[in-house]
This record gives structure tokens, C-alpha cells and sequence, in this order.
């Protein structure tokens, strides 16, 4: 039996779409974590949930009530309310640093909690009747379609481009922030694109694969990389790799315990699941290696 026999249609564009955002996430995660800017991901990981719900707020008003229903709105729609929610936190986080004194960690983690709290609060007030909370969390690749693979492929498009054209500057603007600072004249700019991207891809993917399992896929991947390679060119490959193989299983399995179980498993949770678990065997094998 083929892969093609075994997947129907809707998720053979489930597994494409899956991974389009793998190899964007992992590519921008990887550049992340050699930044130890991880934190980074967390905060718009959960303050997205803010953009969402003042998103649904605004809809829920200028719509019909009894049809309207947040995850069937265009991604582009709630993607851009959620760039616009990620660079308040980036604002947020810098006025902190600056006028309170805090440092970057104190700070993030003041800023992603208190708005995650604020748009929990309003989710809970305005969208009780609504399906959004589970979906928006864990994620439900059965609500894709064709159509959102053009989302997929621009994203991906576009972060390759980006990484392809600045992969020198990244490099040092990852292992030297200080000499990028005073070589580069396009420094800020660099910075601003590279957060802009980070913002589309995680957003782009909360459709599909939900606000927790985004943060694993894109810091995980990476984590796991850097025990087995020695230079960045070999993490991103390898982030790329285990990305994409641990999310076709995870589809793969999902579909298996539903054919032979009659009950389906969450595809994002095991795509976690799946990474932490590769990432404990790489820590094993290595602690092996050296003892």
C-alpha cells in the first residue's frame, strides 16, 4: 500500500501544508535558538491569543452572530492582527527593559503573560458559544484546504528567501550581536524583517497546528539539532529533516489509530510529543558517547 492509497485528498493537503510550516519553522527557529532568543518565540506564542480574541471581538460585531465562526475567517485575515499583536509585545518587552530596568527574560515573561491572561479573559467573555478554544490551542488540520497551501507556499517562499539572501548576516548577528552592531548598516532593518518573519510563520501556523504545539516545533527541532551538528549550516539541514520526517509519522500515525482504533489522535500533540521523545534519545546517546 502507497502513501497515495493509504491518505485521502484532504490529508495528503493536511501533510503538504505540514510541511511547508515545518521547514519555516524550522528555519527561523534554528537562528532563534543560536540567538538564545527562544523566549522570543514563547511571548508571541501565547500573546497572539490576545490578537485573536480582539479579532473575534471586532468580527463578532460587524457580522452575522449565528454564522460567524472565527477558524473558518481567512488565515490572512487574523494573521495580520496577529503581526500587529507581536510587535506591540516587541514594543512592550523594549519599554520595559528601557524605563523599568528589567532584563530581557523578566521582562518577556511579564509582558506574554499578562496579555495570554487578557486574551484568555476576553476568549472567555465574548466566545462561549464559539469553537475556538481547543482548536486554537492544540490546532485542527481537518479545517485546511486547498487554498491555505497558497499561505503555506508564500510563507515558505518567503522565509527561504530571506534566510538564503541574509544567511551570512544571521550567522553573525547570531554568535556576535555587538560587531553586527557596528558592521552592518542594515542591522536594525535585518532585525525587523527577521522578527516580521518570525511573526508569520508562528501565526501563519496557528490555524493548522495551534499555539501550543508552534513553540515545540519551532524550538524543539533545533534543541535536538545542536547535540549532533557543529556548524549552522548542518542544524538548519538537520532541523529541516527531523521536522518534516517527525511530522509525516505524526500524520501517519494519527491515520493509523484512527483506521485501526476508530478514534484519531491529535496530529499536533503527537508531533510534540514525537520531537521530545526524539530529543531524549539524542541527550541518552550522547551521555552514552561520553561516559
Amino acid at each position: 500500500m502507497n502513501l497515495s492509497s493509504f491518505l485521502s485528498y484532504s490529508e495528503f493537503i493536511q501533510l503538504l501544508l505540514l510541511v511547508c510550516f515545518s521547514i519555516s519553522l524550522s528555519l527561523v527557529g534554528s537562528f532563534l535558538f543560536l540567538r538564545k532568543k527562544a523566549m522570543i518565540a514563547n511571548a508571541i506564542s501565547h500573546t497572539v491569543l490576545f490578537g485573536i480574541a480582539l479579532l473575534f471581538i471586532c468580527m463578532k460585531y460587524f457580522t452575522d452572530q449565528d454564522q460567524f465562526q472565527l477558524l473558518s475567517l481567512d488565515v490572512s485575515v487574523y494573521v495580520l492582527v496577529s503581526i500587529l499583536t507581536t510587535f506591540i509585545t516587541i514594543f512592550l518587552i523594549e519599554v520595559l527593559k528601557k524605563y523599568a530596568r528589567l532584563n530581557s527574560d523578566a521582562s518577556t515573561s511579564l509582558v506574554f503573560t499578562t496579555l495570554f491572561a487578557i486574551g484568555a479573559i476576553l476568549v472567555t467573555l465574548f466566545t462561549k458559544s464559539s469553537h475556538v478554544g481547543v482548536d486554537i490551542i492544540m490546532g485542527n488540520l481537518d479545517l485546511v484546504h486547498t487554498d491555505d497551501l497558497y499561505t503555506g507556499f508564500l510563507v515558505l517562499a518567503l522565509t527561504v528567501s530571506f534566510i538564503t539572501l541574509f544567511f551570512k548576516d544571521l550567522v553573525v548577528l547570531s554568535f556576535d550581536p555587538t560587531l553586527s552592531h557596528f558592521s552592518l548598516k542594515k542591522d536594525s532593518v535585518l532585525q525587523f524583517i527577521f522578527l516580521f518573519l518570525i511573526s508569520l510563520t508562528i501565526t501563519s501556523g496557528f490555524r493548522f497546528v495551534g499555539i501550543a504545539p508552534v513553540l515545540g516545533l519551532i524550538i524543539i527541532p533545533a534543541v535536538s539539532a545542536s547535540l549532533y551538528t557543529k556548524n549552522v549550516k548542518d542544524l538548519l539541514h538537520a532541523t529541516i529533516y527531523s521536522n518534516i520526517a517527525i511530522g509525516i509519522i505524526a500524520v501517519l500515525l494519527s491515520k493509523i489509530f484512527f483506521v485501526k482504533f476508530g478514534f484519531g489522535l491529535s496530529t499536533s500533540g503527537l508531533l510534540v510529543t514525537l520531537h521530545f521523545a526524539w530529543f531524549l534519545f539524542l541527550q541518552r546517546k550522547q551521555i552514552e558517547a561520553k561516559a
